[in-house]
Parts: structure tokens; sequence; C-alpha cells
């Protein structure tokens, strides 16, 4: 397969508050050649849409802007931040007093605050710090999906799309 230009990824504001503030701007990301159009160029497989960047924006952001305290993306979210935390604690990046802010940022953000943000990076930027994720854990098999478990926030930008 050829390489692509760019990887995608979705986070939220608070993520990225979070990753920021308490992480030293160093991001957690899952992230896919696979925009989510319906043949992404360089990406003939066509990921399923929970693999799509902008599929998981639109679902995300209809969370974000409705105030459904019970979104399964939103709860998934909290649920990974929350996860998050625990591993940065564990990691000695963060002291527990710190882990207690961030869980209770967490808990009471409103969906407002899960927001998504849409992270682009250049592959040849990240390629040796990102792992194809294995097709056991991918959205299918034939997904193309990544992980960057260190992101610097300097190796991306983010943007918000327009409704």
């Amino acid at each position: 397969m050829k390489s692509p230009h760019n990887l995608w990824s979705v986070q939220t504001e608070l993520e990225w508050k979070i990753n920021y503030k308490y992480y030293g701007d160093i991001h957690y990301v899952w992230c896919t050649p696979d925009f989510g159009s319906s043949v992404s160029k360089g990406n003939p497989l066509n990921n399923p849409p929970s693999a799509q960047v902008l599929f998981r924006y639109q679902e995300l952001d209809e969370a974000a802007n409705s105030g459904d305290l019970h979104s399964h993306a939103i709860s998934d979210k909290r649920t990974g931040l929350r996860r998050g935390a625990e591993v940065k604690y564990e990691e000695g990046v963060i002291v527990e007093a710190q882990r207690d802010v961030i869980n209770y940022i967490i808990e009471n953000t409103e969906c407002a605050g899960f927001r998504p943000l849409v992270y682009v990076m250049a592959y040849e930027e990240v390629k040796d710090i990102a792992s194809t994720v294995p097709a056991s854990a991918a959205a299918s098999p034939s997904s193309i999906e990544y992980i960057i478990e260190k992101l610097p926030g300097d190796m991306f930008t983010y943007i918000r799309l327009d409704r």
C-alpha cells in the first residue's frame, strides 16, 4: 500500500485540554488515513464507520450539541479519559491529587465540553511513532488504523468542522 499523506483522528476539546495541561501536551490517539469519504484516496478498503474520522466527528458533534447525557459516544470518551488518567498516574506523569482533579473534571464536564476536534498529522512526520493496530483490535480485519501513544502537540494541528 502506498503511504498516506495524512493521518486523521477525532479527539474532544476536553481531551485536548487535559493532555495539554496535565500530560505536557502529549496525546494518545487512534488514527487512520480514512477521513470518511466513500473510498478515500490511498485507502480502497474503506474503513467501517467506527474507524472513519468523519463518522466519529459527526457522532460526537451531535451528542455534544444535543446535551444527551446518555450518549454512548460521550460515555465512551469519559471512560477512556478516566483510564488515561489512571495510566498517567501509574507512569508517574501525574500525582494522585492531579489524577483526582482530572477525574472530577471528567465527571463534571457538560456535554458541550466533548465537542470534537479533528487532529491532522502528516504521515511522514509521525510514521516512526505510529504503530499499526493489529487486525484483531481494529474496527474490521481490513481497517487501516494506527495508534500513537505519545504524540507531541507540535506534530499535529487540529480543526473543527462547521455544521
